[in-house]
C-alpha cells in the first residue's frame, strides 16, 4: 500500500512524457504493465524476506534478496528492450545501434538468470533418485552440482552467450544462402526467361525454337489503378499479371499461380466482356473498372488470390521489374487478348527444358545490363552461380567461421577456469572418497557428473536463445535487403551444425575432465586432504 502512490505517480508522469513526445501514439498498456510489475516487486521482496521470520530472528544479512532484485531487473530490462526493438523496427538512425547491440546481451543475461534458478531443481531430483542405488558417486556429484549452481553463473554466461552467438550466426548464414538461391530462382522464373518478349518478338521466337527448349509460357504485367464498381472508391494501384495458365500448369505442375487459375476455372476462357481476375484483396463478385484508351475496362473478381501465388517464381521476372504495389491481380492471358503489346509495362517468355543449350541461348542474347536494348536473357544456372559467388555471403561465412572458432576457444577457457576454481574443493571430496575405496574410473565419473549439469544447461539455454533470437528481434532483423526476392527469406536452421556445436561442447567438457583426472592422479592424498576440515565434502 505504501508503494502504490509512488507507482501511480510514476506511471502518470511516464504516460504524460510519452504523450508529449511527437511521433506515433504511445503504448499506454505496456507502460501500465511495467508500472504494475515495479509496484508489485517491493511487496514480493518483503514477503520473501519475512516469510520464514528471518527479519525477526535478527540473523546475519543474506544476499538472496539483492540477488533476486538484480535478476528481476535483468529480466525487466530484457523484456523492455525486446518490446522497444520490435516497436521501433528498422526505423533507427544510420550507424551503430546501441539498442540492437544491447538486446542480445540482455537476453543472454536473462537466460542465465533463469537457468541458474531452474536447472538445480531437476539435478536435485536426479540426485534423490540416485540415492536409492548402491553407489555414492552420482549422489555426491549431483548434490554438489546443484549446490554450486549460483557460483557457476559466470561460466554459464560465457557458455550460453558463445553458443547462442554461434547458433544464431549459423541460422543467419543459412538463411542468407537459401534466400539468395530463392531470389535467383525468382529472377529467372523458369529454367530460363527472356524479358522484353512483347517488344522483341523475333528474338523471343528464335529462343523458343532453340535446342533443348521443351515449352514456353508467356507472362505479362500491366499497371492499373481501378475504382470500385459499387461506390466509385479507389481500389489502389495494382499489378495486373497475365499468365498462360494451362501451359504453365503443364510445364511447372508445382506452380501455385497455375494451380490457382485452374481451380478458379480461368484457364478455360470466358465469353463475357469482363476480365476475370484473382485478387489479393477484395470479395468474390466485386467489380473494378479502369479507363484504357478512352474506354472503360471492367475487372471482375472471381476469387481470392492465395498468398503463395505472390511468391511464385513464374511471376518473378515481370514483378521484379517494378516496385511493389498495393495489390496483385492475376488473370489468364486469354482474357487479355484485347490489350496491345505496347500497353504492357513488362513481358517475359519463360523457357522450360531440362537440357537446354545455354551457349546457344547466349549466342542469341548476349549478357547485357538490365533494360538494355534487345531484351534480357536470364538463365537459372547462371543466376545460381552468381548467388554462390556473392561476396557478401562469402564475407558473412568467413566472419561466422572466425566467430565460431572464437566461441569454441571461449567455451574451452570457461571450462578450464571453472575446473581450476573448483579444483581444490573437488580434490578434497575425491580424496575423502578415495579413503573409502573410490577408484580412478569412479573419480573420473565424479568429475564428469559434477560438470555435466552445467554443460547441459548451457547447451539448452544457448541453442534455445540462438534459435529464438530472430523471432525476438522481429522486424529489426530484416534480411530481405541482402537476399532480394519477393518476401523475407524463410529461416533456415542448420540442424547438423547446431548438433555439432552441442556435441562439441560436451566433448570439450569430457576432455577437460579427463585432463583434470589425470592431474589428480599425480597428486597424493596428503596434497589435498587436510584432517580437521569439514568444508566441501
Amino acid at each position: 500500500v505504501e508503494s502504490a502512490p509512488a507507482a501511480v505517480l510514476g506511471a502518470a508522469l511516464g504516460c504524460a512524457a510519452a504523450a508529449a513526445v511527437p511521433g506515433s501514439s504511445p503504448a499506454y498498456g505496456r507502460g501500465l504493465a511495467v508500472a504494475a510489475v515495479c509496484w508489485l516487486l517491493l511487496p514480493a521482496l518483503t514477503w520473501f524476506a519475512v516469510r520464514d521470520r528471518a527479519v525477526l530472528r535478527g540473523g546475519a544479512p543474506r544476499g538472496g534478496g539483492r540477488r533476486l532484485v538484480v535478476e528481476a531487473l535483468v529480466l525487466l530490462l530484457a523484456l523492455g528492450g525486446v518490446l522497444a526493438l520490435r516497436a521501433r523496427g528498422t526505423e533507427g538512425a544510420a550507424g551503430p545501434d546501441p539498442l540492437l547491440a544491447a538486446v542480445p546481451v540482455l537476453l543472454g543475461l536473462a537466460t542465465v538468470a533463469v537457468l541458474v534458478r531452474c536447472y538445480p531443481w531437476p539435478v536435485r531430483a536426479v540426485a534423490r533418485w540416485s540415492a536409492r542405488g548402491r553407489g555414492a558417486v552420482a549422489l555426491v556429484a549431483l548434490s554438489r552440482a546443484a549446490k554450486e549452481a549460483p557460483a557457476r553463473g559466470l561460466a554459464l554466461l560465457v557458455l550460453v552467450v558463445t553458443l547462442a552467438g554461434a547458433v544464431f550466426g549459423g541460422l543467419v548464414l543459412g538463411t542468407l544462402v537459401e534466400g539468395r538461391h530463392t531470389a535467383a530462382a525468382w529472377r529467372a522464373g523458369a529454367d530460363a526467361s527472356f524479358l522484353g518478349a512483347e517488344r522483341y518478338p523475333g528474338t523471343a521466337e528464335r529462343l523458343a525454337r532453340a535446342r533443348g527448349v521443351r515449352t514456353t509460357v508467356t507472362v505479362r504485367q500491366l499497371r492499373v489503378d481501378p475504382v470500385s464498381g459499387r461506390d466509385g472508391g479507389r481500389y489502389g494501384i495494382s499489378s495486373l499479371v497475365g499468365v498462360d495458365g494451362a501451359k504453365l500448369r503443364a510445364a511447372a505442375p508445382g506452380s501455385s499461380a497455375a494451380r490457382a487459375l485452374h481451380d478458379a476455372g480461368l484457364t478455360r476462357g470466358g465469353s463475357g466482356r469482363d476480365i476475370r481476375v484473382l485478387a489479393s484483396e477484395g470479395h468474390t463478385g466485386d467489380l473494378l473498372t479502369f479507363t484504357r484508351l478512352g474506354k472503360e475496362t471492367r475487372l471482375r473478381i472471381v476469387g481470392t488470390l492465395p498468398q503463395d501465388v505472390a511468391r511464385d517464381p513464374a511471376l518473378g521476372p515481370v514483378r521484379g521489374a517494378t516496385t511493389s504495389r498495393q495489390h496483385l491481380l492475376v488473370a489468364d492471358n486469354r482474357d487479355l487478348r484485347a490489350f496491345k503489346a505496347a500497353e504492357f509495362e513488362e513481358s517475359a517468355l519463360l523457357l522450360y527444358g531440362a537440357r537446354m543449350d545455354t551457349e546457344a541461348l547466349r549466342s542469341l542474347v548476349p549478357r547485357a545490363a538490365p533494360g538494355a536494348a534487345g531484351g534480357e536473357l536470364r538463365i537459372r544456372a547462371e543466376e545460381q552461380t552468381d548467388a554462390d559467388d556473392d561476396r557478401l555471403i562469402a564475407a558473412v561465412a568467413v566472419a561466422h567461421t572466425a566467430c565460431t572458432a572464437l566461441a569454441v576457444l571461449l567455451a574451452l577457457v570457461a571450462l578450464v577456469l571453472e575446473l581450476l576454481l573448483s579444483a581444490p574443493a573437488r580434490g578434497r571430496t575425491t580424496a575423502y572418497l578415495r579413503t573409502l575405496g573410490l577408484g580412478g574410473r569412479a573419480a573420473s565419473a565424479l568429475h564428469l557428473l559434477q560438470l555435466l549439469p552445467l554443460v547441459l544447461a548451457a547447451v539448452a539455454g544457448g541453442v534455445t536463445l540462438g534459435l529464438a533470437l530472430p523471432s525476438l528481434l522481429g522486424p529489426a532483423l530484416d534480411l530481405r535487403e541482402f537476399t532480394g526476392g519477393p518476401t523475407a527469406p524463410v529461416r533456415h536452421v542448420d540442424v547438423l551444425f547446431t548438433a555439432v556445436l552441442a556435441a562439441g561442447l560436451c566433448l570439450l567438457a569430457a576432455a577437460a575432465v579427463g585432463v583434470e583426472t589425470w592431474l589428480g592422479r599425480r597428486r597424493g592424498l596428503g596434497a589435498v586432504l587436510r584432517l580437521g576440515r569439514a568444508d566441501d565434502h
